[in-house]
């Protein structure tokens, strides 16, 4: 992961990332727009991780329409492969260089959840500092991800989490 500062909120930037002299990517990607700007799209999806042609015509209809983030249900590996580079940033690598997915665990995702962890750099304000579930903002909208493998009954980490969290949204 990658730390960037200094950017502009709904801003184009280019961008291109080399290793030993080579070009690994190149492309654009826009900063998240403000409440002051709240005007933008989303795409969810599920259940995608088949390295398929029907994965690949998911990503085709994604791609045409250009959404300004992507929210993914779970089930990113649905056939347990634990092969990320396979299942998902091969067929959603032209979208991943410029659109943030914001994925949470699918009962597929966690049989190999060290590695769905690893796969992905996601929000990490619970009180577990865990990508398991989180929040974040984009725009005039607050989105959360919460862990259906997780205890979630009141008085639970998470649930406590989720009533401050949305006590202050």
């Amino acid at each position: 992961a990658l730390t960037l500062t200094d950017l502009q909120p709904d801003t184009l930037y280019y961008y291109r990332v080399r290793s030993g002299g080579n070009t690994l990517a190149e492309a654009t990607c826009r900063t998240a727009r403000t409440p002051a700007n709240p005007h933008f799209s989303f795409a969810v999806l599920g259940d995608s991780g088949c390295n398929c042609p029907a994965q690949l015509d998911v990503a085709n209809q994604l791609a045409a329409i250009n959404p300004d983030l992507i929210l993914h249900v779970g089930d990113v590996d649905q056939l347990d492969q634990g092969d990320y580079d396979a299942i998902f940033f091969t067929p959603y690598r032209t979208l991943a260089h410029s659109i943030p997915f914001y994925p949470t665990l699918g009962n597929h995702d966690v049989i190999n959840e060290a590695l769905y962890l690893d796969a992905f750099y996601l929000p990490h304000n619970n009180p577990a500092n865990s990508e398991r579930y989180y929040s974040f903002d984009y725009a005039n909208a607050h989105f959360v991800a919460l862990n259906a493998f997780e205890d979630y009954a009141p008085g639970t980490p998470q649930y406590t989490w989720l009533q401050n969290d949305l006590a202050t949204t």
